[in-house]
């Protein structure tokens, strides 16, 4: 009996100190999944989007948000795959969020390839003329 728990003990300890490497030892890791499908593509939206376009400024700049706003919605958004046209190119994904503020934002990106641009911020209530 003494060596089954022994082995059990062993065992254990190992299965322990596996998942604190793989799960807690870094904390600049992805938690929530980069391999689910909502992960992958925040993530590839969020590596690849385009900040030097004027169209990127402007729409900022109407809605009166900030590029942590968008770095904010991009790293806890959620992808809205019913709205989006992947079957595209450029594919299209709409992603929606809340900001710190509480407000309630939907934004709608392009990407096509290794490059990703925002097209339009959806707030209610709110209207811009940027192209």
């Amino acid at each position: 009996m003494p060596r089954r728990i022994l082995i059990f003990s062993i065992g254990f300890l190992f299965g322990c100190v596996l998942v604190y490497q793989t799960m807690f030892k870094n904390s600049d890791r992805d938690f929530y999944g980069g391999w689910l499908p909502d992960g992958r593509v925040l993530k590839k939206i969020n590596l690849s989007l385009n900040r030097d376009i004027p169209n990127y400024e402007c729409l900022l700049t109407c809605h009166q948000l900030f590029d942590s706003d968008v770095h904010e919605i991009l790293k806890k958004g959620d992808v809205r795959f019913a709205e989006c046209e992947t079957k595209t190119e450029p594919k299209i994904y709409v992603v929606e969020g809340e900001l710190e503020s509480g407000s309630h934002v939907k934004m709608k990106f392009s990407l096509a390839g290794d490059s990703a641009r925002l097209m339009d911020i959806l707030i209610p209530k709110s209207a811009c003329d940027c192209d």
